[in-house]
């Protein structure tokens, strides 16, 4: 509860008329989740957030996310920092570095990437391609996206990336209103890997909304499903606090998941790409809410 309370006061502060006229976009978030099943339970502490501010032509940002399981056997961390200019009215190039660390028990690993990317949007078309190199790895990844956006709420889009001969695909589509939102998408790695997601809320009074997730997971021929309800009350401008019940039921074994969490989420970014992992992001189940990479 700490935890919660001290994001609600740092997220709250953000919300502040001063700040928001010169951030252009910021997140933050974090989420409880326990997860229970016959023999034994885990708790997964989920967290997650970015800025991102616009000056003249520049777009400057920063992210930072991590999870960890049972209060710091395993650890993933990572944060970020972007740059882009646009050089013709909805083009872009970008740049970005971002630094990723696993631990597990006593040992632990981390990575070094940066990306070199460029966007260009016209109309309701949106574009992007990517150049990644990892530490480590001797293949570059590759990726790229496009995104229709068929109204002012609606979005259609088609992402994948490539890394030593092989890829993985992602189409999706996003509907935000006052009252409602709808996301889903269906991604697919080869041959061996598909997974379908579906998270969706409704506000049945501007400060009190329901929610709900569902996903399907396929695995060389091994299935898990989700699926999971909530409620959420806005404790604040642009604060939610939500709370979620859950199941996935793998291979007949089912496993318990609540959660509780709180997102701070104010405007929206200037960029095509970074406005997209936002809508993937959205796909994620309740227990990751507060995940942002």
């Amino acid at each position: 509860m700490k935890t919660l309370m001290t994001v609600l006061a740092v997220t709250t502060a953000f919300g502040t008329g001063a700040m928001a006229q010169e951030i252009t976009h910021a997140t933050a978030g974090v989420t409880y989740t326990n997860l229970s099943a016959t023999g034994g339970s885990a708790d997964l502490l989920s967290y997650g957030g970015s800025v991102e501010a616009a000056v003249n032509n520049f777009v400057f940002g920063a992210g930072f996310g991590g999870v960890s399981l049972d209060e710091g056997d395993v650890d993933l961390t990572s944060f970020s920092l972007d740059a882009a200019y646009e050089f013709v009215p909805g083009a872009f190039v970008f740049g970005r570095y971002r630094y990723a660390e696993v631990s597990v028990g006593g040992g632990s690993a981390d990575t070094n990437s940066w990306s070199l990317g460029a966007e260009y949007t016209t109309g309701a078309v949106s574009f992007g391609l990517s150049y990644n190199d990892l530490d480590d790895v001797d293949e570059a990844l590759y990726s790229g996206f496009i995104n229709y956006a068929i109204d002012a709420s609606t979005d259609v889009y088609f992402t994948g990336l490539r890394i030593d001969g092989e890829s993985v695909f992602l189409l999706g589509t996003s509907r935000e209103t006052d009252t409602y939102s709808v996301d889903a998408g269906y991604g697919w790695y080869e041959d061996d890997v598909d997974l379908l997601s579906v998270s969706m809320s409704y506000n049945v009074m501007p400060n009190v909304r329901l929610t709900g997730d569902i996903a399907h997971l396929s695995i060389g021929g091994a299935d898990a499903d989700y699926w999971g309800i909530g409620a959420g009350y806005k404790v604040a401008q642009n604060v939610w606090l939500d709370a979620a019940y859950g199941q996935v039921d793998a291979m007949g074994d089912d496993l318990d998941v609540f959660s509780v969490g709180i997102k701070f989420d104010l405007g929206k970014s200037k960029l095509a790409s970074s406005r997209l992992n936002s809508n993937v992001t959205d796909l994620l189940p309740a227990a990751l809410d507060g995940f942002s990479f």
